[in-house]
């Protein structure tokens, strides 16, 4: 990855992390990553492995409410993808 790409992405990660509701830096980062399906963002078997390791997270750390709600995220949008 070339230093101007990375430093787009940290930039716009960091004002996507001061305010998640920054639907302009949103669009951006996902123009910037190539994203333009909102319902295919990842494919299947990526999904599959991130539901996996956050299934890990929550077996380990089960009060861990972070790990609770990235599974939650992960399954809600699993209902948009088809193997």
């Amino acid at each position: 990855m070339n230093s101007a790409l990375r430093e787009q992405i940290q930039s716009i990660c960091d004002l996507l992390y001061r305010d998640p509701h920054n639907t302009e830096a949103f669009d951006q980062l996902r123009t910037l990553l190539g994203i333009d399906d909102h319902h295919r963002v990842v494919p299947h078997d990526n999904w599959q492995r991130m539901v996996q390791k956050a299934c890990d997270r929550l077996f380990d750390e089960p009060d861990n409410a972070d790990a609770r709600d990235l599974l939650l995220v992960l399954l809600t949008a699993g209902a948009e993808l088809t193997p």
